[in-house]
């Protein structure tokens, strides 16, 4: 939670994609430090009062050292452990699960992701996979496990 000085945003819930990496950027655009040549990554969440429902994203993945991936956009959460082959994708509430498949959830409307809709949307799930897929292969993420020091 993040609430800009002057009441500005007010602790309003806000749609836009963020990450943990527009803190930074948030506060130094708050206090008036500009960031020459985009030497942070982030965005700030304090433009336009700071409760805006757009962070200029149109999806945001995150994944762990274990595995786990997730997928946001406005519409949409894809949750998923990345398995061992190209082509399994399995949740992170069953592991070790021979069949499983992703979880998907309607934002904004499942705040929790209580409610899978993955057998109701294939198309979505195939669509936020391959995307997925794409950027690990941009990125060269051949497995989410953190890389040993060398």
């Amino acid at each position: 939670m993040i609430q800009i000085p002057h009441g500005l945003g007010k602790l309003a819930r806000s749609a836009a994609l963020a990450s943990h990496l527009d803190i930074l950027p948030t506060l130094l655009d708050v206090v008036g430090i500009s960031i020459e040549n985009n030497r942070v990554d982030g965005r700030s969440l304090a433009t336009e009062g700071g409760g805006g429902d757009s962070s200029g994203r149109e999806w945001l993945l995150a994944g762990t050292g274990r595995g786990s991936i997730a997928i946001r956009t406005s519409t949409w959460c894809l949750r998923a452990e990345k398995g061992a082959g190209p082509d399994r994708v399995r949740p992170e509430s069953e592991p070790h699960g021979e069949n499983s498949e992703p979880m998907l959830f309607v934002r904004p409307d499942d705040r929790w992701e209580a409610n899978d809709v993955s057998k109701l949307c294939p198309d979505v799930v195939d669509e936020l996979t391959q995307l997925v897929k794409s950027v690990c292969q941009d990125f060269e993420l051949n497995t989410l496990a953190p890389k040993p020091n060398l």
